[in-house]
């Protein structure tokens, strides 16, 4: 639970921080980063045609690898390193 809570915490403090911070972390070719509002739209459903942007944001973050990982020298699509805001070191530790 203590995990949990800390993880729900973290998405707390990310998602308060000022947009302009949130930004400097958008997402990248390996959908890792901050996603804002308005900025995707759900196309993939076979009831329902989206015709408008969702009205959310997301801060997607993977697996946390370095920049010597087989998969970050090699390019592999998707696997590459998260991005941290500076200064929030509890907040990628959670």
């Amino acid at each position: 639970q203590a995990v949990i809570d800390a993880a729900f915490e973290a998405s707390r403090e990310f998602h308060a921080l000022p947009l302009a911070d949130k930004m400097r972390l958008k997402l990248n070719e390996n959908n890792i980063g901050y996603l804002p509002v308005n900025q995707s739209m759900q196309r993939a459903s076979s009831v329902h045609k989206a015709t408008r942007p969702n009205y959310n944001e997301s801060f997607f973050i993977s697996h946390d690898r370095s920049g010597d990982h087989p998969d970050v020298v090699a390019g592999k699509p998707l696997r590459g390193r998260n991005q941290w805001p500076e200064g929030r070191e509890r907040m990628r530790a959670a």
